[in-house]
């Protein structure tokens, strides 16, 4: 498709993340990138902005500026940055927008950012805990049982699921063992006597979907001493799931006529 996708990634402080999914997306000729980086109070870095006016005030308030974008990336942002406005707003650009959303993990995300029982928990595909412990483990990710072919599983080329045994483990900081009825998991890490931990997890919300990549540290699949300059299984990655999210996205603007079928001389509604 040759349809753009106009993308929003918001950071509540400076992480590598920024860095490796713009390189992700960047030879993405139908994808264009927003960073925003909140580097201090009230001060902001923006990365791929149209025009001076392009979130100069950082995080929208308002749903015409934050509805002009199809996929909204949120990494790590606590609930004192993300208000209830915003999360409010976030909500309904999931539900009634139909956006996109993708949960990173972080020591300042999910339950660790302080959402249990906010309305951001609502629209996650997770159950969160409703407190957060200290928690901090490397592991190895594999795709579900049964979710091998999904489209978010083939990551790594014609390798197929052995290749994530080559993959360096990726570090969680945001123990999700529960999801909510309807969701699915596709990536998990494996625990010895215990539940796995979820990793990849997407579910539907009102018109939009929503997924989790639970990990701190998704870019060392891209740089790292076992991983050769050419692999592209974190450019896969981020490609797919950015493409899945913005896939049943409206667009801005339809006309529906009520009813969609009517005889000669009957009135209908457009709205």
């Amino acid at each position: 498709s040759d349809e753009r996708i106009d993308v929003l990634h918001f950071e509540g402080e400076p992480r590598f993340e920024v860095k490796f999914l713009r390189r992700a997306l960047r030879d993405e000729v139908n994808m264009s990138l927003r960073s925003l980086v909140r580097t201090a109070e009230n001060k902001y870095y923006r990365l791929g902005v149209e025009d001076e006016k392009e979130l100069e005030g950082g995080f929208p308030e308002e749903s015409a500026d934050l509805y002009r974008y199809r996929v909204l990336v949120l990494g790590s942002a606590n609930a004192d940055l993300l208000d209830e406005k915003r999360q409010a707003l976030i909500r309904d650009f999931v539900a009634e927008r139909g956006g996109g959303l993708l949960l990173l993990g972080s020591a300042n995300s999910f339950a660790e950012g302080g959402f249990s029982g906010t309305t951001l928990s609502e629209v996650m595909p997770v159950v969160l805990a409703d407190r957060a412990a200290s928690f901090r483990q490397e592991a190895k990710i594999k795709p579900r049982d049964k979710m091998r072919d999904h489209p978010l599983a083939r990551i790594t080329g014609d390798e197929g699921e052995a290749a994530f045994d080559r993959l360096p483990g990726l570090t969680i900081v945001n123990p999700l063992t529960r999801i909510k009825p309807g969701a699915s998991v596709i990536l998990d890490a494996p625990q010895e006597g215990a539940d796995p931990l979820i990793v990849l997890a997407t579910h539907r919300y009102g018109r939009g979907t929503v997924a989790t990549l639970a990990v701190r540290d998704s870019w060392r699949w891209q740089i790292n001493a076992d991983i050769t300059p050419d692999d592209m299984t974190h450019e896969t990655l981020m490609r797919q799931l950015i493409r899945w999210l913005a896939r049943p996205v409206p667009t801005r603007l339809e006309l529906t006529a009520t009813p969609s079928i009517a005889p000669v001389g009957k009135a209908i509604s457009l709205s």
